[in-house]
């Protein structure tokens, strides 16, 4: 079976996510060879999606709010063309 990945996500090279554990905001860097466009997603450890932002310029952090979430780990997720990319985790303080 030959299986094909989009260009886009092949040029992701990492994604960073801090500070890690996290107050009220955390910031991710996306590292790529190239400007890409993606979605990234928090979801809880069931997989339950809680939070997700339209990313356009990945040349820049991007700042997420999670002042609505409650203490405890969490997942962040980066979508590329509808597929998962990269998965990192972080934790929330209260």
């Amino acid at each position: 079976m030959r299986v094909r990945i989009s260009d886009q996500a092949m040029n992701i090279q990492s994604l960073t996510v801090y500070p890690n554990p996290a107050g009220d905001f955390v910031f991710v860097k996306i590292i790529s060879l190239v400007q890409t466009r993606g979605v990234l997603k928090i979801v809880d450890l069931t997989g339950k999606e809680l939070q997700s932002q339209q990313v356009t310029n990945t040349l820049q952090p991007q700042t997420l709010d999670i002042t609505s979430l409650s203490g405890g780990k969490y997942m962040l997720q980066w979508l590329v063309d509808g597929r998962l990319v990269e998965t990192q985790s972080f934790e929330k303080v209260k």
